[in-house]
């Protein structure tokens, strides 16, 4: 076994670890109050992921321990935590208790989860948004081209940029 570099520092360790707060509670309210917090030097805090891990056979407190006792490294840590998780570190993941956090805080929230707007609403909000695009509040109206080969009339920047050297009328003109 590795030895544990002697510090005087304490750090911050959960009583309740995050993900079982999450559990518990359903949100994060109360995770860093100080009944939930005790300062431990750096040997007690590996001591006591080592014990969590021997007590409750949790992966994360065994990779947690290993860390700081130097018996694995960074990379190795990743890739624990990604055999852990069935996923692969590429960018932002969200752990299931994130996900459910997530869930809680959108209740309520009717944009994008099976709320359809009333036929009469669609066809008012057609008519008052027919030509204009909104940008920060300000509404203008769109400008306008025509393809000089095939006579579309679109969008002024998209139809010169997409359409006009790719134009099938083009090739006939010549």
């Amino acid at each position: 076994m590795s030895e544990i570099k002697h510090s005087p520092y304490s750090y911050k360790h959960h009583i309740i670890p995050k993900h079982e707060w999450k559990r518990r509670f359903g949100n994060l309210k109360g995770f860093n109050a100080p009944d939930n917090v005790v300062r431990l030097t750096i040997e007690q805090h590996a001591d006591a992921h080592r014990w969590l891990w021997e007590e409750y056979g949790n992966e994360n407190d065994k990779l947690a321990w290993q860390m700081m006792v130097g018996q694995i490294g960074k990379e190795e840590l990743q890739r624990g935590l990604a055999r852990i998780t069935g996923k692969k570190n590429r960018g932002r993941k969200f752990t299931p208790e994130q996900n459910a956090a997530k869930s809680l805080l959108l209740r309520g929230n009717l944009r994008g989860l099976g709320y359809k707007h009333t036929e009469e609403w669609r066809k008012k909000h057609s008519e008052t948004m027919r030509g204009n695009t909104h940008t920060l509040g300000i509404t203008f109206k769109q400008k306008t081209s025509i393809c000089p080969h095939c006579g579309i009339n679109g969008g002024g920047g998209a139809l010169k940029r997409y359409h006009f050297d790719n134009c099938k009328e083009k090739e006939n003109v010549k």
